[in-house]
């Protein structure tokens, strides 16, 4: 039985030999007909006529050698394409096959138009998109197709973007090799990690800082031991993006090497690293405190609170007489991070700083210590000579929740200083200052733009709507910003028909007040207090169930959301604590900072929806609230009152 079935199965076999010979034999043929049917019927059997049509490209008759080549060329490129594909196109094969390359670019960018092609599939279109990339013929073609094959996750493509990573240099108008590691780190291209790390050791220097950029960026555990040893190693390597990248990747072997080269040049990094990578051994960057370079001096002061090191509050003290301001806030930052409330009688006399912004830094550490003794000592200096103390020192009372100041801080309204008068119309709003509105109204005549705009936020803030027809006026104002503010405050205030003008900046948080009220107020009537250091994630979490919502986080939940979610999540310390939605604004509304010099995060920000937040990218969130004002702007509106 066995041996008629492979007899019959090599008759088989022997007949569909001799059909295909006779099949090519008919590509000689003098009429055009007869050869387009043979080909045809060679490119329905595929594979099965390719050795046969081999042999005849290497032949001696040059004419048949031709026509199998380009043969063979065709159903090489129908084998890459799907069945929807060739479906919807039918003539794709051949113009792939036997037009230039940037016949696959353009066949890549038209299947994207879901209008003409709505049939086609993500499996249909990725099958182009490598192919596509490596035909641009342009930079900015390129920078387009990059953008297009992220925003789709054709992952196919992955190699040809490693491939534009490396061989691209771009102009200042357009970079393709940026584009390409913000496609590879948007796509999370895990499958990109092999080649890079193969591309590190043959790599030039210029492409080796790029590779382990890229490497950090993708979270690539599998990639320390060759950043470590490169550390280790005596070439000469770019040590601190080395060190950047182990502090992306929070990689513990790297310590060692972080903490040899805390007296390096690029000990800023490695001390960024070791906090990273080795919090409990921070210590050792505080002979930074005294560095000639007064960012290295900042940055080892910042750590130093970060990491809690208790251990430094003699050498953070000794700081606070730095030369440079920002040294200066960075001490006292940690001072009130480390609670060395025992030295209060230190920080004190920095509410007297020259400099308005150290002062406020002060008055955060005294708020952060709930130094309510220092209330008297504070209200003091709003009558101080210099303005950069007493607009230091009217903050410093908001921070320190002093309702018992706001006469006294009233009393600046007046001053002769913009800045303090309009710090002061904000501080009189965080202080519910309610009683003080007429005065606030009084502000939206002011000389300054800022002090108008100011008074304009602090009415919405005390939800002041006997100050409706101040507000109305100052929309009449020169300025444009202080317009958009009045109607911003007009809106929340019940003024429904001044949303054009508040929106022309663009669509802000706050519209979620208008859309979802019960949840907004539910969100600013929650006071949140510190509860030790919690993770973005944990933040959100407590945020949601103390306002009695659900948390929709992203899904799914990608690799650079959950680098996000696993950030510290920011509470204020201070006196009173900050509202639910002080806390979610301050956390989640903002543009993300870039992970790496090539690659940026798209901001995330926030929609409430009925009994729920839900974390959006901001992107997603423009889209929304665009359908939204444009939905609101075609109901009916009621008659204005000028009331």
């Amino acid at each position: 039985m066995n041996l008629v079935v492979v007899t019959l199965l090599s008759l088989g076999v022997q007949q569909e030999g001799d059909a295909v010979a006779k099949l090519i034999e008919r590509l000689k043929s003098d009429s055009i007909a007869d050869r387009e049917d043979a080909a045809n019927a060679l490119r329905s059997m595929g594979s099965r006529a390719a050795p046969a049509l081999s042999k005849a490209s290497a032949g001696r008759d040059v004419e048949l050698a031709a026509r199998a080549k380009a043969l063979l060329r065709v159903m090489e490129v129908d084998g890459r394409l799907t069945a929807g594909l060739k479906k919807a196109m039918p003539e794709l094969a051949d113009r792939l096959a036997t037009g230039e390359p940037h016949a696959w670019t353009e066949a890549f960018i038209a299947s994207l138009d879901t209008k003409r092609h709505p049939t086609l599939s993500f499996a249909d279109r990725d099958c182009l998109a490598g192919p596509a990339l490596a035909a641009a013929r342009d930079d900015a073609e390129t920078v387009r197709l990059c953008q297009a094959i992220a925003g789709h996750e054709f992952r196919s493509a992955i190699p040809e973007l490693v491939r534009c990573w490396r061989t691209s240099h771009g102009s200042a108008e357009w970079d393709p090799r940026a584009a390409a590691a913000a496609a590879l780190f948007e796509m999370e291209a895990v499958e990109a990690v092999a080649d890079l790390r193969a591309l590190l050791r043959t790599a030039t220097a210029r492409e080796r800082w790029g590779i382990i950029d890229l490497l950090g960026a993708l979270g690539s555990r599998d990639a320390v031991p060759d950043l470590v040893a490169l550390l280790e190693s005596k070439d000469d390597v770019p040590v601190g993006t080395i060190l950047r990248a182990l502090q992306r990747l929070k990689a513990p072997e790297a310590a060692p090497a972080a903490k040899r080269l805390l007296p390096s040049g690029s000990r800023r990094q490695a001390a960024e690293t070791l906090a990273a990578t080795a919090p409990a051994e921070i210590l050792a960057v505080v002979p930074l405190l005294k560095d000639d370079n007064p960012e290295v001096r900042e940055t080892a002061a910042r750590l130093l609170g970060e990491c809690g090191a208790k251990g430094a509050i003699e050498s953070l003290i000794a700081v606070l007489k730095d030369k440079e301001q920002d040294v200066r806030i960075a001490a006292l930052r940690a001072l009130g991070e480390l609670e060395a409330r025992d030295r209060i009688n230190d920080v004190l006399p920095m509410l007297q700083d020259p400099c308005g912004r150290v002062c406020l830094a002060a008055g955060s550490a005294l708020a952060v210590w709930r130094a309510r003794d220092a209330v008297p000592h504070v209200i003091g200096l709003l009558r101080h000579r210099s303005p950069e103390i007493r607009w230091g020192a009217v903050l410093t009372l908001r921070e320190l929740n002093a309702k018992e100041a706001i006469d006294d801080i009233a009393r600046l309204l007046q001053d002769d200083n913009a800045a303090c008068r309009s710090a002061a119309c904000g501080v009189l709003a965080d202080l519910a200052a309610v009683r003080k509105a007429p005065q606030l109204a009084a502000m939206l005549q002011d000389k300054d733009e800022d002090v108008r705009a100011t008074a304009a936020g602090a009415l919405r803030t005390l939800e002041a709507r006997d100050q409706v027809h101040a507000l109305k006026q100052a929309l009449k104002d020169d300025s444009v910003n202080v317009r958009y503010r009045a109607a911003t405050s007009l809106v929340l205030l019940g003024e429904r028909d001044h949303l054009p003008i508040a929106t022309q900046a663009g669509h802000p948080t706050w519209l979620n007040a208008l859309r979802r009220p019960a949840e907004w107020k539910r969100l600013r009537q929650l006071r949140l207090e510190w509860s030790g250091r919690e993770t973005l994630r944990q933040l959100l979490e407590r945020i949601a169930k103390h306002a009695d919502l659900t948390l929709e986080l992203p899904s799914p939940l990608r690799k650079k959301h959950d680098a996000w979610l696993c950030g510290p999540g920011h509470v204020w310390r201070g006196v009173g604590g900050v509202s639910g939605l002080e806390a979610l604004k301050g956390n989640v509304a903002f543009t993300a900072a870039t992970f790496t010099g090539d690659v940026a995060f798209s901001g995330m920000t926030f929609i409430l929806e009925e009994g729920r937040i839900r974390i959006v990218s901001s992107d997603e969130a423009d889209i929304f609230w665009r359908a939204w004002i444009e939905e609101q702007n075609r109901a009916p509106r009621t008659p204005e009152r000028d009331d």
